[in-house]
């Protein structure tokens, strides 16, 4: 596995349907569980339930069936516009699925957090972003740290980029 080749738009774009496909999967799964008891109830029901009960538990797994369906039918992008854990994602799955291998769960989880995921700042950065930085970065050395204070939505490399940009162009740092 090479850890410095370039990633390529095809690439790019399996990476955002695989993050997608993980994230529906594991969304799906839990509505599954949900729908599996209930339909468990349904089939050891005995005459001692009602047909209203049942007709409830039956409606209930339609409902299921349709979230199911919505979540199937949304668009990538909409989809992952929404504020999603992406600690859920399998990562191990994505890296030897959808990328052969060729690309390790490491690569693929950093080009994510720190580039693609739709959760991150990608405006300019302000002066007062700036200041904040500066005065993060002269208390704390930990990236992760500097970067959830900042509380803008900047990946922990996105604030290293910037803090080392501003040193090296006459910014305070």
């Amino acid at each position: 596995m090479e850890e410095g080749r370039r990633w390529n738009y095809y690439e790019i774009n399996l990476l955002r349907i695989s993050v997608c496909s993980s994230l529906k999967d594991g969304n799906i799964g839990i509505i599954n569980l949900g729908k599996e008891i209930v339909i468990n109830k349904l089939n050891a029901a005995g005459v001692e339930i009602t047909i209203r009960q049942k007709q409830k538990w039956i409606d209930e797994i339609e409902r299921a069936n349709k979230q199911i369906a919505r979540i199937r039918a949304q668009p990538i992008n909409t989809f992952l516009q929404k504020n999603f854990d992406y600690s859920t994602v399998d990562w191990a799955r994505i890296s030897a699925s959808d990328f052969k291998g060729l690309r390790s769960i490491s690569q693929l989880r950093q080009k994510w957090d720190n580039q693609l995921c739709p959760n991150l700042s990608k405006t300019k950065w302000t002066q007062e972003e700036d200041k904040q930085l500066i005065d993060l970065s002269k208390k704390f050395s930990n990236w992760n740290f500097i970067s959830e204070n900042m509380g803008n939505s900047r990946s922990a490399f996105q604030c290293f980029q910037r803090f080392i940009y501003l040193k090296q162009n006459g910014g305070e740092p």
